[in-house]
């Protein structure tokens, strides 16, 4: 079964062309968006995974990371962090990882309890 996780990815519209190139011709990279919800608006990207195995090792979750890696070393309309937003929650409470700017691409982390 595995480790699973919820993702969210947001991203301004160049980095969103470029994702949606490679899904154009990367055959596990486009399965991986296809798995997602695609929630983009406008130009921006925005895409909500759901129980999803994300692994740094494996090659469809690898493109995205290289992307962030780009976007953190390359000066992207003035603020590198500026042009994308990573949050991953994992199955443990303490488990969230976020990368970038997700604030800026109104994406939060919001745990409730319903009875």
């Amino acid at each position: 079964m595995g480790y699973r996780s919820d993702v969210g990815f947001a991203c301004d519209p160049i980095i969103k062309q470029v994702i949606e190139t490679v899904g154009e011709w990367d055959k596990e990279f486009k399965s991986l968006l296809e798995h997602g919800e695609d929630m983009s608006c406008d130009d921006f990207g925005r895409w909500r995974f759901e129980y999803v195995k994300w692994y740094e090792g494996y090659p469809d979750v690898q493109v995205i990371e290289n992307v962030m890696v780009m976007c953190d070393n390359t000066d992207i309309n003035g603020c590198a962090y500026d042009s994308y937003g990573f949050i991953r929650i994992g199955e443990e409470l303490e488990d969230v990882e976020m990368k970038g700017e997700p604030s800026s691409f109104d994406l939060y982390v919001n745990r409730s309890l319903d009875i």
